[in-house]
Parts: C-alpha cells; sequence; structure tokens
C-alpha cells in the first residue's frame, strides 16, 4: 500500500501512522518507508532518526527476511511431502 500526494497538508502523515498502529495492534507485520525529507511519520511512530533507518537499507533487510521465510517454507513442505502426509 502506498499513501503519497504532491499536496502538502492533505493527511499524509496522519493515514500512514494511523494504519501502521491498525495493523500492528493487530499483529500484522508493518513496514512503513518515510522518504518525506521532513521525517514527520518517522518521528510520529517513535523512531529515532539515524537508527539503521535508511531506506534502502530497510528495503534491504525485508527482502533478506523474505528470502529466509521462502526458504524455510519450502524445506518445511519438503519434509512435509517425505513423511508421506501429503
Amino acid at each position: 500500500m502506498s499513501i503519497s500526494s504532491l499536496k502538502g497538508g492533505v493527511g499524509k502523515t496522519s493515514v500512514t501512522t494511523g494504519l501502521a498502529s491498525a495493523a500492528l495492534q493487530r499483529g500484522l507485520r508493518t513496514l512503513v518507508i518515510d522518504l518525506d525529507p521532513h521525517a514527520d511519520t518517522t518521528t510520529g511512530l517513535a523512531v529515532s532518526q539515524g537508527a539503521g533507518t535508511e531506506a534502502g537499507q530497510l528495503l534491504r533487510d525485508a527482502r533478506r527476511a523474505d528470502r529466509g521465510r521462502r526458504r524455510l517454507k519450502a524445506r518445511d513442505s519438503r519434509a512435509h511431502t517425505r513423511a508421506g502426509n501429503c
């Protein structure tokens, strides 16, 4: 999901932090990427700027984690099949 607008003051930060908070309360994995130079969303979510929050690094970390989950899922699926549980 992407929240964007070229116009300022339309509620992008409020909508983003509200949706992220609601998703987290429901136990959903949530990644918010704040590309705005003012970093109001980052501040609103109480994340310290410069604390490993560089957008490129966050995307690389998320991609690496996703690959790891896929490998685990494939391994579990193969083990399940070998055990005759299909």
